[in-house]
């Protein structure tokens, strides 16, 4: 498994996911939608989701970051390829060490994300590493397609509406078209909502 990613991977075809509907909108049409978008990077909407969801995702790094006591959990980025071995040695070394480890999104050099900070450590990095700490090592989601869908769901209460699009694209988008290809898409800023699936008169 590769480590480092703001989502993991899913295991076989699209047509074996479960329904996972958000309104109508069910896992296979996200992810065409995903793959057949480009990327909307200059549009100032998205572009101030995007900031939105990088702020607020800065405040919950803070908050994670700056705890103290038995709960504190240290954040360390690494250009480790593959510091875990699975989603069950990642969680087990957020409740014992009190370490999460995040594989820098700049240790490779592809799959960078046209609007948030890519540098070692940035807002991208910030971003998965609340990710995988709240989505997964606190909320026992694993990385196949059902517990990614469950870590969104958790991790879409902490956020604004307007944030939540954009949260939504990264971690509802970017899985559902990982299923569909095998492999982690080309990162493209879009808004996700079901209203884009709507049709058109």
């Amino acid at each position: 498994m590769q480590r480092g990613e703001a989502v993991h991977a899913t295991d076989g075809p699209i047509e074996t996911l479960p329904a996972m509907p958000v309104g109508d909108v069910q896992p296979a049409l996200v992810g065409e939608w995903y793959l057949n978008s480009r990327s909307a990077h200059r549009d100032g909407e998205v572009i101030g989701a995007y900031r939105q969801l990088e702020a607020e995702t800065d405040r919950l790094f803070s908050i994670v970051t700056r705890a103290v006591g038995p709960g504190a959990t240290r954040i360390v980025f690494t250009r480790c390829r593959q510091p875990y071995g699975s989603c069950e040695e990642m969680m087990a070394g957020v409740r014992t060490c009190r370490t999460l480890e995040v594989t820098v999104a700049d240790s490779s050099g592809e799959r960078l994300h046209p609007l948030l900070d890519c540098g070692f450590g940035g807002a991208f990095d910030r971003f998965r590493a609340v990710h995988d700490l709240i989505g997964h090592a606190w909320d026992g989601n694993g990385f196949e397609c059902r517990a990614e869908y469950n870590a969104w769901k958790a991790q879409a209460r902490l956020h604004s509406d307007l944030a939540g699009l954009a949260l939504a694209t990264e971690l509802y988008g970017v899985n559902a078209a990982r299923g569909i290809i095998g492999q982690p898409p080309e990162l493209r800023a879009l808004l996700f909502a079901p209203s884009v699936f709507a049709p058109s008169d």
